[in-house]
């Protein structure tokens, strides 16, 4: 971690976002000083079914009805959350194939081991939001060169890899589209139980009252478009009503703490990294960026431009 410029218990941090170029970093050091050339996608193996490492994209199954939603509904929310590399759906309208292409800016170079987790993630991610476990893509397509060993690459990913190729893409038949998903939010409460408790293990100080459990839901649901009262209330299995009157017995409501996570998230990014005003306006599901502003002055008393200046440039 220190080597790649990381704090070490960054990854304990579950809301803390991390510079991009140290983590591609951090994952080839990694793969070099564990001698083991296929580390992103054993990493890619080693995680549990609800993707912590995605934020909410694996909630984004339970609100849309088949993968071509899913996919329309992940690709807007991933253009907020990071411009360091992005995803191009390449559909030649003629052919039975459609490639979901991975590119990046010229800023922020990928490496073979990020490639590997991240081309990994959605497949493995696309197998469990429409319940086909052993669902495979047509090909595989890496820039980097072939290793030794490609056991992981056939055991990951089920179907034929190119390797030396002149993109990393994702080629599946046209069909999937059509799959459908889970789309049930009593479904997504086991999902979301595995996502809260994870984030109460990482907690100092251990909190399971139920405002707390509100909180962890909204902050699942944020950047999904999906984060409001019916939605939330339906993931814990009660009526709207029931959810308010639970939340009063604690002097709160559900309005105040969508506002208080907005605000710690919005004050963490502010403070702690250059996310553009405009990714963390919609990370927080906010229709407009004027209306992340205006929220940002009622918390803060100035702008998020001020705010970052001011917090950024303090002496040490």
């Amino acid at each position: 971690m220190i080597q790649a410029g990381l704090a070490p218990d960054l990854l304990e941090q579950m809301d803390t976002v991390a510079p991009f170029d140290k983590v591609v970093r951090l994952m080839e050091l990694s793969a070099q000083s564990l001698d083991r050339p296929s580390f992103g996608l054993e990493r890619a193996l080693s995680l549990p079914s609800h993707f912590p490492n995605l934020g909410p994209i694996v909630h984004l199954s339970y609100f849309v009805r088949n993968v071509d939603g899913f996919l329309s509904a992940g690709l807007r929310y991933w253009h907020f959350h990071t411009n360091a590399f992005y995803f191009n759906i390449i559909d030649p309208k003629d052919s039975h194939e459609i490639s979901l292409r991975m590119l990046s800016t010229e800023f922020y170079p990928l490496g073979p081991q990020i490639v590997d987790t991240f081309l990994a993630n959605l497949v493995m991610l696309t197998r469990v939001v429409t319940n086909k476990p052993n669902e495979a893509p047509e090909r595989i397509s890496v820039k980097h060169a072939r290793p030794s060993d490609i056991s992981f690459y056939e055991k990951v990913f089920k179907c034929p890899i190119e390797f030396d190729a002149s993109y990393n893409e994702i080629i599946f038949n046209r069909a999937i589209l059509k799959y459908e998903t889970i789309m049930s939010l009593s479904a997504l409460r086991p999902v979301m139980e595995k996502y809260i408790s994870l984030r109460l293990s990482r907690m100092l100080h251990y909190d399971n009252s139920f405002p707390t459990t509100v909180s962890m839901i909204i902050s699942g649901l944020l950047g999904t478009g999906n984060c409001n009262k019916p939605n939330v209330a339906a993931i814990l299995c009660i009526g709207e009503k029931k959810m308010q009157r639970l939340l009063t017995k604690h002097q709160t409501s559900f309005r105040a703490i969508l506002d208080e996570t907005r605000k710690s998230t919005a004050t963490s990014l502010i403070e702690d990294t250059n996310v553009s005003f405009v990714n963390i306006s919609g990370l927080l599901d906010y229709q407009t960026q004027p209306a992340f502003n205006a929220a940002f002055v009622r918390w803060h008393g100035c702008s998020p431009s001020k705010y970052r200046s001011s917090t950024q440039n303090k002496p040490m």
